[in-house]
């Protein structure tokens, strides 16, 4: 399986087809730390509460996310766990492809909208 912290989330992330900006909300990190923790910028491992926080908001033991001991989680439940979050914590949004959350995360509410080019 995966040998590197970052390779475990990862790995957690695309069975759960989930974008790092919602695993972030649901474990209360920032994108950002959860963007450097997968790509493993931020070190070998992160700290231990990051880490408990990660695993608690997947649903998958502490002790094979942080250390890779155990047996790692089904794809199954986290397939089910990537379902429960999207209906939690982004209830009627369109769910895309967790491969799609790679830059920083981008608040497109009307609040925020840009006018469009051919009016300006």
């Amino acid at each position: 399986m995966s040998d590197t912290y970052s390779e475990r989330l990862r790995w957690c992330l695309a069975q759960a087809d989930i974008p790092r900006s919602l695993l972030a909300r649901a474990a209360g990190l920032s994108t950002v730390a959860v963007q450097s923790i997968a790509r493993g910028v931020r070190g070998k491992d992160p700290a231990a509460d990051t880490s408990r926080k990660l695993a608690a908001a997947l649903l998958v033991p502490w002790e094979w996310l942080a250390l890779g001991d155990g047996e790692a989680p089904s794809a199954e439940a986290l397939a089910a766990r990537g379902h429960a979050l999207w209906a939690e914590h982004r209830p009627g949004e369109e769910r895309r492809s967790s491969s799609a959350d790679d830059g920083p995360e981008v608040d497109r509410s009307e609040e925020y909208a840009q006018p469009d080019a051919e009016g300006a």
